[in-house]
């Protein structure tokens, strides 16, 4: 019993845990991409497969950058950190040139670039994680004191969470709080300082909502409760549809493809609302393992971080899993109807290729992290030097024991016959 837990809190399961994760969540999404986009791709495109491969083509280029990234090290993050951060200051400030920043029901949050189109507030997630982690880390004995919190975090918030923020994106700005909420706290930032922050937010939250139309119709949906919103065609048509989705799946599901939700009932059903469709076609069953996997992720990523030896690593880990699982649970949460309508992606299953890449390449930086732990590192250097071993010394099947001993009986005998005649 003993060896098993030892076997269990081994740091290279962590790894292949996280990897593995990771690979199954994202052939999960391109199965339920390819499902729920088929409708609508082909009354776009004359084909069902059109947005489906450009899907996937992402997908490769994030499973590439996946690979890429978790062969650096995390010192070499660390050198990254700044290049990262201005990069991703400027992406999102060209939002707001005009002819450059696209608006996309009424965030001002999408940049394009000739054909190339994409959401640079995903990058935005990645670089406040990894200079938070960084400013922090290195003001570690004096980040009690709130001049030395405020010098560590302001320009990093005030580049990132705040320009989205200006872009109107609701959604990604909950998700950035919550993920500076988790890497403060990591940090040892005191409990009084949140009751301040968590204020700031709500107000600024409340701002957001009331200077926005379409928000606050949301908002007053969200809660009534659904009982008494009179804008069942309008406001409260997406969120309707798609408890009507999870309500027709069941337990097991009407079957892969099958949805009826897809035929251009259920808005945003390739993207933020791909989990309804999926619980539509898969029912509960096919659903809570996919809750399962983000869990894992989440159970590992925390262990990993415990087992990190400086307080920058266990940062940039506990950041980049708390804005996986809290994206994961606030796009749940949107569909099931715990919260109002914002237009946050699954990580791994929506339809977006800003958000597959930068989600794969979280991933790979954790398991940069994962990989060049010391025993996770041996372990490693211990499994190929094992497969090279077995391969030199694989050879011709032996002849077991049993089979020598007829054999040279055999030949005894014929030797004996031999002699006799």
């Amino acid at each position: 019993m003993a060896e098993k837990r030892a076997e269990l809190a081994s740091p290279l399961n962590d790894y292949y845990i996280l990897t593995f994760a990771t690979l199954f969540l994202v052939v999960v999404g391109l199965v339920m991409v390819l499902s729920a986009s088929s409708v609508e791709s082909f009354r776009k495109y004359g084909s069902s497969f059109t947005e489906f491969f450009g899907q996937a083509q992402l997908c490769a280029v994030g499973l590439i950058a996946l690979v890429v990234c978790s062969r650096i090290s995390p010192g070499a993050w660390r050198r990254f950190t700044v290049p990262i951060f201005l990069l991703s200051a400027a992406l999102n400030m060209l939002v707001f040139v005009p002819g450059l920043g696209v608006s996309v029901g009424g965030n001002q949050n999408w940049l394009a670039v000739g054909p190339v189109q994409g959401q640079p507030s995903e990058l935005a997630k990645l670089a406040m994680i990894l200079m938070v982690a960084l400013t922090v880390a290195r003001r570690e004995k004096g980040i009690r004191s709130f001049k030395v919190l405020m010098a560590a975090t302001a320009p990093a918030t005030a580049s990132t969470i705040g320009i989205v923020i200006m872009q109107r994106d609701l959604g990604t700005a909950m998700v950035m709080l919550i993920v500076l909420g988790a890497v403060l706290w990591v940090g040892g930032v005191p409990v009084r300082f949140f009751g301040l922050a968590a204020v700031s937010g709500a107000c600024l939250t409340l701002v957001m909502v009331l200077t926005s139309p379409n928000r606050m119709r949301r908002v007053e949906y969200w809660l009534s409760g659904g009982g008494s919103s009179t804008d069942i065609q309008g406001t409260a048509w997406q969120a309707i549809q798609g408890k009507y989705a999870l309500a027709t799946g069941g337990i097991f599901g009407i079957g892969l493809g099958a949805s009826r939700e897809k035929w251009q009932w259920l808005p945003a059903a390739k993207d933020d609302f791909i989990f309804a469709v999926t619980g539509e076609e898969l029912g509960l069953l096919g659903t809570v393992p996919i809750l399962l996997l983000f869990f894992a992720i989440a159970i590992s990523g925390a262990r990993l971080a415990r087992r990190a030896t400086d307080l920058g690593s266990r940062l940039t880990i506990i950041g980049i899993v708390t804005w996986i699982i809290a994206q994961a649970s606030v796009n749940i949460a949107v569909v099931l109807g715990l919260l109002p309508v914002l237009g946050v992606t699954l990580p791994f299953i929506s339809m977006g290729g800003s958000s597959l890449v930068l989600s794969l390449v979280g991933m790979g930086i954790l398991l940069s992290f994962a990989r060049h732990e010391p025993d996770a590192a041996e372990a490693l250097k211990a499994n190929r030097r094992w497969r090279g071993t077995a391969a030199i010394h694989a050879g011709p099947r032996q002849p077991r024991q049993n089979d020598s001993t007829i054999e040279i009986a055999t030949s005894s005998t014929l030797a004996g016959t031999a002699e006799e005649g």
